[in-house]
């Protein structure tokens, strides 16, 4: 959908670093934003989406969605190790 004059209008709701540590450690502590500033800079893996404003991190809704994305466990198959070739095959179909 291109963008128009009134989409430009309004801004975006950017959030500060301790309100993305409270948002994605559940918590706002030293500890927690230490964290968050690490993976925002690319210190640590996974690197989270973030841009610096006036010197100081943040970001916008979008952004604080695709790290909990990021960060959210990811489900891996199932692996059936004792299982013969016969009943996994059962099993996966």
């Amino acid at each position: 959908m291109p963008s128009t004059e009134a989409d430009k209008s309004v801004p975006k709701r950017t959030f500060s670093v301790p309100e993305i540590a409270a948002a994605l450690c559940g918590q706002d502590t030293t500890t927690s934003r230490r964290w968050v500033s690490d993976h925002l800079r690319g210190y640590a893996d996974p690197t989270l989406p973030g841009f610096k404003a006036q010197g100081r991190w943040r970001m916008t809704e979008a952004d604080l969605e695709a790290s909990i994305e990021l960060l959210r466990p990811k489900r891996d198959e199932p692996t059936f190790t004792s299982m013969t070739n016969r009943s996994r095959k059962r099993v996966t179909a």
